[in-house]
């Protein structure tokens, strides 16, 4: 089956274009195939605050650190083609809510159950020029180009971004999640509850809001793929941000998901 006629593209179609550059390229934004690392944990509260801005703000953990994601995606199949991505991402909402408590699957919890939470893309880059202006010029996001580095060898998925001058974005490396831990399986349920639960095992795909910082508006996006493993953070898992803007963020993982097969749908900002 052609990948592109996955219900979830049958329900979000590609209904239009947008001007980047002079060239017309589709929207909304699809990925038919591919791998995405979610590298999930805790960064520098002060830092997170003050990426953000005004309008909107971190989410914190009881320890009084901001919740954080670094997302890295081999997009192989995609409507504006072939691509690499690696995106900073803070947890955040419109007015300060409450501390959550500290917990490896924070995020999940905070994404699954906690109303008003979206997911702040703080900075973004992109392999392909046309991909990071329009990703800058039509969604509204802190994207660049980079030259980047993503490959799964000897068990270990490792990446490396880089500036156009090479000057290092950010590199690391995790170790591949092969199959489920069940005994991951039930800490993850137990933490998001039953009402995550139900929402995990009821929606169809996972509806993350996205939000870019200073008010440039929340587009939903939609995922859904074919394997997905979830895991703790390990001895060898490493994420280091070198960019000197976002290295305060003080980045420390708390998990690994690691989806293949991914469907992606990026919906035009509201």
């Amino acid at each position: 089956m052609d990948r592109r006629q996955h219900a979830l593209f049958r329900r979000f179609p590609i209904d239009g274009s947008a001007a980047v550059d002079g060239r017309l390229l589709p929207t909304p934004y699809h990925v038919y195939d591919g791998t995405l690392l979610m590298l999930g944990g805790t960064a520098d509260a002060g830092a997170a605050a003050a990426l953000l801005g005004e309008g909107l703000a971190p989410l914190l953990d009881t320890a009084g650190r901001a919740l954080m994601a670094v997302w890295v995606g081999d997009f192989t199949q995609a409507s504006l083609g072939p691509h690499h991505e690696l995106q900073l991402s803070l947890l955040a909402s419109v007015r300060p809510l409450p501390p959550v408590a500290v917990h490896p699957f924070a995020i999940h919890r905070a994404l699954l159950v906690q109303p008003g939470v979206r997911m702040a893309c703080v900075a973004l880059w992109n392999s392909m020029p046309h991909v990071a202006r329009y990703n800058a010029e039509h969604l509204g996001l802190n994207a660049h180009v980079a030259e980047s580095q993503f490959q799964q060898e000897g068990g270990r998925w490792s990446f490396r971004f880089e500036r156009p001058d090479g000057a290092l974005l950010a590199e690391g490396g995790v170790q591949e999640a092969v199959r489920p831990s069940p005994a991951v399986g039930w800490k993850l349920l137990r933490h998001v509850g039953l009402q995550g639960a139900l929402r995990l095992l009821r929606a169809p795909y996972l509806n993350v809001p996205v939000a870019a910082p200073g008010g440039r508006g929340v587009a939903q996006t939609h995922t859904h793929s074919d394997r997905q493993v979830v895991r703790l953070w390990a001895k060898g898992d490493d994420v280091a941000i070198a960019h000197p803007r976002y290295a305060p963020l003080d980045f420390r993982g708390t998990f690994v998901q690691q989806m293949a097969g991914l469907r992606f749908v990026y919906l035009r900002p509201q």
